[in-house]
């Protein structure tokens, strides 16, 4: 019988603990990536609440928001939103879009396509309910003549316009008003295929692009009075609905 001595004893335990652990650092790279993951999510779950809690009415452009596509709102209902609080009406639709005429002076004009597809949207005077739409040249001050038009920066570069030169949406003309720098409900307004553009409601109107059968959306937002029940008025018209249809 050999009896190892403390030196031997521990050359060997070493060793056998050393080819016990290679096997377990894949389990230790595992458990690492998996608590960084959940440390992450938490971290982007935070912010991202944080974010809706201070600016959710900017996001969405009101307390509460009443959608509608391929029609609008009749007197009736916009009455019955009226009552919640102050109410603002936007119409969203895609319209191709090309300059009227040529942009004298602008550097690179002969490149610009001639016209491209875009997002049209329709204002009312009480737009934006929440925060401010800002232009390069300062704010946005309503309200928007029928034949003005704010134009987002894409919009501008794409076809190498700016202020004062002249856009055609389908029956009408418009003259840009200014470039915008900030249009505060942009995120609420979900995914957009073009550009953003935005008139009055009667400048939409003018553009004749309303039409049977045309794909747009009516979006009617409400800022309601400080303490009033937003999830309340939700469900609420939620179940108005229901019962309606």
């Amino acid at each position: 019988m050999t009896i190892l001595g403390w030196a031997q004893a521990w050359s060997i335990a070493r060793r056998d603990l050393h080819a016990g652990f290679r096997g377990l650092r894949l389990l230790f790279l595992c458990l690492f990536l998996g608590v960084a993951t959940l440390a992450a999510i938490g971290s982007l779950t935070a912010a991202i609440t944080l974010e809706l809690a201070q600016r959710g009415q900017t996001l969405l452009g009101g307390d509460v928001e009443i959608a509608m596509t391929q029609r609008e709102a009749g007197e009736g209902d916009k009455g019955a939103f009226r009552q919640l609080g102050r109410l603002s009406e936007t119409i969203r639709l895609r319209a191709m879009v090309q300059r009227a005429g040529p942009a004298l002076g602008r550097a690179g004009q002969g490149n610009a396509p001639s016209a491209i597809l875009t997002e049209l949207k329709g204002v009312d005077t009480a737009y934006p309910l929440y925060g401010r739409l800002t232009l390069r040249d300062g704010v946005y001050h309503p309200p928007l003549a029928p034949d003005r038009i704010l134009v987002g920066p894409a919009l501008a570069e794409r076809l190498n316009v700016g202020r004062g030169d002249r856009l055609v949406y389908g029956a009408a003309t418009f003259t840009i008003a200014g470039i915008i720098a900030d249009e505060p409900d942009r995120l609420g307004e979900g995914f957009t295929l073009g550009p953003v553009a935005i008139v009055s409601l009667d400048g939409l109107r003018r553009t004749a692009l309303i039409q049977p059968g045309s794909l747009y959306a009516s979006k009617y937002r409400v800022r309601m009075a400080p303490g009033a029940d937003a999830q309340a008025v939700r469900d609420d018209l939620e179940k108005r609905h229901v019962a309606d249809g």
